[in-house]
């Protein structure tokens, strides 16, 4: 795991521990109520890529705006940026666009399904990209995750939601990849 983010919490005395967790928290709900808005938007009539832009211009302008008020903004001069950056190929380009596919082709609940593998492949990709080493438990339980999903999954039986789930699944390995190289880099 790496220790390289910032301080956050620090000056207020809460300790990195709890901002990961509140932060990965954050992250889940964020993820969720994400899924369920472009259900909702691509659905819609919406366009894939039309949406891939305002979403991820948003993102963009939000995020210059907060790197502008906490002073963050000399870090685009880091000599590993551009090989840090070579990760937005992986996420947010290749998994947003499989996953926004996904989302067309099955349901917001399905997409919260397939997405719950991603603490596996994390773990997965990490031990070739990080050298992390899965205890004997941890595996024993990312098994049964990946056996209750397929079991899920192979009971929905429509065709879409099988090509939905394929994207869904590309979606998945484009984020784990981008994951386990982005702490590589760290």
């Amino acid at each position: 795991m790496s220790n390289a983010g910032g301080t956050a919490g620090a000056a207020r005395g809460t300790s990195r521990r709890t901002v990961g967790i509140l932060c990965a928290i954050g992250a889940s709900l964020a993820w969720g109520f994400g899924s369920t808005t472009s259900d909702y938007v691509l659905s819609a009539g919406v366009g894939n890529d039309t949406f891939l832009v305002i979403e991820l211009s948003i993102g963009f302008l939000v995020l210059l705006a907060l790197g502008a008020i906490r002073g963050e903004l000399s870090g685009f001069r880091h000599p590993g940026l551009l090989r840090a950056s070579s990760t937005g190929i992986i996420e947010p380009w290749g998994a947003y666009t499989l996953g926004n596919v996904g989302i067309i082709f099955s349901s917001g609940a399905f997409v919260a399904l397939v997405s719950s593998l991603n603490p596996v492949l994390i773990a997965i990709l990490a031990a070739p990209y990080l050298g992390e080493r899965v205890s004997r438990r941890a595996a024993i339980l990312m098994v049964v995750s990946i056996i209750g999903v397929a079991l899920v999954v192979g009971g929905a039986g429509a065709a879409g939601v099988w090509s939905g789930s394929v994207l869904w699944c590309g979606l998945s390995i484009s984020w784990q990849a981008r994951s386990a190289d982005q702490m590589r880099l760290a």
